[in-house]
């Protein structure tokens, strides 16, 4: 009798999630290393941690690609995506997604500028009267967000629908600055063929957390506990810099580009 309790509980773990035999995740189609568009799939880090984590549940996953960033959002609220693999958190998302609160990584978002153009970057008031480009979708930190806000006649905002399109707008000097993830930032640039055009400023804009985070249309979310349980252990046993740096050359072999 044991043996048959032991073997129904063992069933039991291993069903899918609320009776869904798959569950679609999606990512920032680009943001490479973390994460990218490969054919019909988001590959890169966060997708890596993120898999392994279900792999360990016996929860089954499929990474898709589902369009640019602002669709990816609004896909998850919808609830036609079950979760993003990492995403900012801010109130506006907090309403449809529920962020599993381990952060994936520490993220700086930094200033690039046109070579020759470099100026002293003490606040972000040193970005008044100066122009910004922004991919659409993308979002800030919250506080710096309300700074933008605060500061439309002293900053123009140019927005783009891809990356790459940024740091061309910016090596031709259609924009003044591009404030991005320095992790992004790098690989985009040398990806593009601007290593000698662009530079990066110093210090960083500020530093912010990526999560894992679950549309609340998603069955996923009764199972938030166990999943976040798993995603520590899931970190702890992962090397960043190793995926780092096979998702980079991935990236980069993918556009063509040098392998780091």
């Amino acid at each position: 009798m044991q043996y048959v309790w032991l073997v129904c509980l063992i069933v039991l773990f291993q069903l899918p999630v609320q009776g869904k035999d798959n569950f679609k995740i999606s990512g920032h189609p680009e943001f490479p290393p973390l994460m990218f568009k490969k054919g019909d799939t988001i590959a890169g880090v966060f997708p890596d941690i993120i898999m392994e984590t279900f792999k360990s549940l016996n929860i089954t996953a499929t990474l898709e690609y589902v369009g640019p960033w602002a669709r990816v959002q609004k896909s998850a609220e919808k609830g036609d995506i079950d979760a993003i693999a990492g995403i900012y958190k801010n109130e506006v998302r907090a309403k449809y997604l529920d962020f599993i609160m381990l952060p994936l990584i520490e993220n700086k978002a930094v200033v690039y500028v046109k070579k020759g153009n470099a100026f002293k970057f003490e606040s972000w008031s040193s970005l008044k009267g100066r122009s910004l480009g922004i991919l659409i979708g993308d979002r800030y930190q919250e506080s710096f967000e309300q700074f933008l806000n605060s500061n439309k006649k002293d900053i123009k905002i140019e927005r783009v629908k891809a990356i790459n399109q940024l740091f061309l707008m910016l090596a031709k000097g259609r924009i003044d600055t591009v404030i991005y993830s320095n992790f992004v930032g790098d690989i985009v640039i040398k990806e593009s063929g601007l290593s000698d055009e662009i530079e990066m400023l110093q210090p960083e804009v500020y530093s912010s957390d990526f999560y894992f985070a679950i549309s609340r249309k998603s069955p996923l979310v009764k199972d938030k506990a166990r999943i976040e349980q798993q995603l520590k252990l899931t970190i702890s046993k992962l090397t960043l810099g190793d995926l780092l740096r096979k998702n980079s050359e991935e990236y980069l072999k993918l556009h063509g580009g040098k392998v780091l």
